[in-house]
């Protein structure tokens, strides 16, 4: 198995490694500073506005020079800027060319050039602002905030390592469908488990009912019913109704022997518990009789003829007599 995964790991990244070498250098991730990042937008926001409609094509060559993210390295801090949106959006206009999308995607394009080059000018009067912060996050609600612990940044370079892996195999455009049908696979593999589960603990409690109401009846009912019952059962191939009569028969027949007072409320194990030291020596075919019935009637166990002449002989051994 182990070898299997490598093998599919190492195929993945062949993958990957044939899709980067095809690319246009341009479209690598890169790592930019900040005045680098807000002069590299003009560029395609220029390219994007002299797009025409009439020659669609040309949204291509210009989506394979957008890197798939840049890594903005402001000195103190880095920030990832994703280009996959960038081409996403090309791949559609070149799909449906109209001089409406080219505007839009090129104003998205000034906006962040925009929104990047606010942060070349550092706000002034920052004191009283970096004040009231300090305050806020000094409070009680903020004690447990603490940065990203290293499970988490590992998780996030994962998770960016699985978009770059997605988008250099089925291309940027396919990787939010592939994304959302893997989302929807784990919610749908998600809601089998769980009906698997409601459904075992809902058959639980049928057997369990049942049971009870043989409790409540076996006062009225002398042990060789329950044998005779038993034996019926087994005639018409009901195995594993006649290993469960069987068992409330060595219980009757026991409680017909002073091995405790009767009480419904009790259940196998708990009548295993009760019996008492002076009959120690029926505990080992009991102990074997409720186990029986344990993985027949509550568990999934096969019912067999060969199981229900098991429980017949720990019936004998407990000396119960046998027809």
């Amino acid at each position: 198995m182990r070898a299997v995964r490598l093998a599919l790991v190492a195929c993945f990244c062949i993958v990957g490694v044939g899709a980067d070498v095809r690319a246009d250098p341009r479209a690598a991730p890169a790592t930019v500073s900040l005045a680098e990042f807000v002069s590299t937008l003009d560029t395609p926001t220029g390219d994007v506005e002299r797009l025409d409609e009439k020659i669609p094509g040309d949204a291509t060559t210009l989506a394979r020079e957008i890197p798939v993210e840049w890594t903005v390295d402001t000195g103190d801090r880095s920030w990832t800027v994703s280009g996959v949106w960038i081409r996403s959006e090309l791949d559609q206009w070149r799909r449906a060319p109209s001089a409406q999308t080219r505007a839009e995607i090129a104003a998205r394009l000034r906006g962040l050039r925009a929104q990047a080059a606010s942060y070349t000018h550092p706000p002034a009067q920052t004191a009283p602002a970096s004040q009231t912060l300090g305050r806020i996050l000094s409070s009680p609600e903020f004690l447990d905030v603490s940065q990203p612990s290293w499970l988490d940044r590992l998780r996030e370079q994962v998770f960016r390592w699985i978009l770059s892996l997605l988008a250099a195999i089925f291309g940027s455009s396919s990787v939010p469908t592939v994304t959302n049908v893997l989302v929807y696979a784990l919610i749908a593999a998600a809601v089998i488990l769980v009906a698997m589960w409601m459904y075992r603990s809902l058959r639980l409690p049928v057997a369990r009912d049942t049971t009870l109401l043989d409790l409540h009846a076996a006062p009225a009912r002398p042990w060789d019913d329950w044998l005779r019952d038993a034996r019926a059962a087994s005639a018409d191939g009901d195995w594993r109704q006649a290993i469960r009569l069987a068992y409330w028969c060595g219980i009757v027949f026991l409680e017909a022997r002073g091995a405790w007072r009767h009480d419904p409320s009790r259940t196998p194990r708990e009548y295993l518990h009760a019996l008492p030291s002076a009959r120690a020596a029926d505990e080992p075919a009991l102990r074997s009789l409720t186990a029986l019935v344990e993985r027949v009637w509550y568990g999934t166990a096969p019912a067999t003829s060969n199981a229900f002449d098991e429980a017949l002989s720990h019936l004998k051994m407990l000396g119960c007599p046998l027809p």
